[in-house]
């Protein structure tokens, strides 16, 4: 087998058994963010990938409260979580978390 399909390989493995939900809801997150400021005029890419960490910490956090009080909150609604702070924006989501 060739070094190609060994890569390959193993990112498809890695890909198969990766949770989609926390790279979805960043991935929607940096698309929201990318979309605000490119309405406002200026693109900042660094903000962009914050949403998208913020977005995938919220997605876990939700996930980790969600298993650990029972709150029957469907983790499909992370995606809305990720829009929601890549629209918020970074500093308005960090002036929340500081508040």
């Amino acid at each position: 087998m060739l070094t190609v399909e060994q890569v390959y390989a193993a990112v498809a493995l890695w890909w198969a058994g990766l949770d989609k939900f926390p790279v979805t809801s960043a991935t929607t997150a940096i698309v929201v963010a990318t979309l605000r400021m490119r309405n406002e005029g200026r693109v900042v890419w660094s903000e962009a990938l914050l949403c998208g960490v913020f977005a995938m910490l919220a997605t876990l956090c939700l996930g980790f409260i969600n298993t650990l009080i029972v709150m029957n909150i469907p983790l499909e609604a992370s995606s809305g979580v990720g829009g929601a702070i890549g629209w918020y924006g970074t500093t308005r989501t960090i002036q929340f978390l500081e508040s």
